[in-house]
């Protein structure tokens, strides 16, 4: 029906401009700021100039790195043999992995987080360590990307009978409310007009839950 076909138009159009703007345009910036500190070279009194260069070309490189490496383990996912795995993974090792995986894009826009609920007492959880950690590192990044710049994001970890349950909470531009059943959907930006109102990262185009749904079923 219609509202299929608008659904199907909205995703074509996220993914060319995930690949436009999510790619080339990081690619793009790697490539500029590398000719910048090309340029500076040889005037040896420009230091601080080529500091900089390296600075926001190291910025623009992780930037990419991050959104290819998201976009080819989407796809590694439907080779789903490469998930299985039953390693033992400690609770707060798996927390800390996460967000060094993350860290680059909080501590540019000055984000800290915090835990609650850690302690030794926590049993360990078994699967694919790899791909545990990935799913909540693209939850963290996700709340990042929807934070205001100088804010906190909050982890609470609960285990409810064999369960282990990690919440996130953090500070910044909501999901509109009508869009709230498609968060979890691939290349639907969940926040959209409304992100330009929000004081922090960049946010992507809706790839990151969609991932980490992917990899928890």
């Amino acid at each position: 029906d219609d509202s299929d076909a608008a659904a199907y138009r909205n995703v074509t159009s996220n993914l060319y401009q995930f690949v436009r703007a999510e790619l080339v345009e990081p690619m793009a910036a790697v490539t500029g700021a590398v000719n910048k500190v090309l340029d500076t070279l040889p005037r040896p009194d420009d230091r601080a100039l080529a500091t900089e260069a390296l600075l926001e070309a190291r910025r623009a490189g992780t930037e990419l790195t991050l959104r290819l490496d998201k976009l080819t383990g989407f796809a590694e996912l439907s080779t789903r043999h490469q998930m299985v795995a039953n390693d033992r993974i400690e609770i707060p090792q798996l927390i800390e992995r996460a967000w060094s995986l993350v860290s680059p894009l909080a501590e540019a826009a000055d984000i800290r987080h915090s835990a609650v609920g850690l302690s030794d007492d926590l049993p360990p959880i078994y699967g694919s360590a790899h791909w545990i950690t990935r799913a909540l590192a693209e939850l963290m990044e996700n709340a990042i990307r929807h934070s205001d710049r100088k804010s906190h994001i909050e982890l609470e970890v609960n285990q409810s009978s064999h369960f282990m349950l990690i919440k996130l909470r953090n500070h910044g531009q909501g999901v509109v409310p009508k869009r709230t059943g498609r968060v979890s959907l691939a290349f639907i930006d969940a926040v959209g007009a409304d992100r330009k109102k929000q004081d922090g990262p960049k946010p992507g185009l809706g790839l990151g839950l969609a991932f980490a749904q992917r990899i928890m079923e």
